[in-house]
């Protein structure tokens, strides 16, 4: 749930604390999708080019994408492509790990822009 994210560990162990869950619980999960946006999420949103923006309302459909696929669904080149891709993961919003795909690196990020875009 956490992906290897320090703070979004603090931020259910503590959630979860507080509530004495044993499990992620609704409650739980509600409060922690609000701190990661208000202390994480909405600075990194903000500071993503429009650009960027409009590539990752693409690539939240899924936790991971090919790229030929992201390519196919916004209609746009590699060269379109090359530049949000590279401050995207510079930014650790992404991942390239795997040839040819593309993976979300941060928890509930997903869920943080299509609320967003709402």
């Amino acid at each position: 749930m956490t992906k290897g994210y320090a703070f979004a560990y603090q931020v259910f162990g503590k959630y979860m604390w507080d509530a004495h869950a044993k499990s992620i619980t609704d409650i739980v999960l509600a409060k922690a999708d609000d701190a990661l946006a208000k202390r994480v999420y909405n600075k990194i949103w903000s500071e993503l080019s429009p650009n960027e923006k409009w590539f990752m309302r693409f690539i939240v459909e899924k936790e991971s994408m090919p790229v030929n696929e992201l390519l196919a669904i916004t209609k746009k080149k590699h060269s379109d492509w090359s530049r949000p891709r590279k401050r995207l993961i510079e930014k650790g919003i992404l991942s390239a790990s795997e040839h040819g795909e593309v993976r979300l690196m941060l928890p509930r990020l997903r869920e943080y822009v299509k609320e967003a875009e709402l």
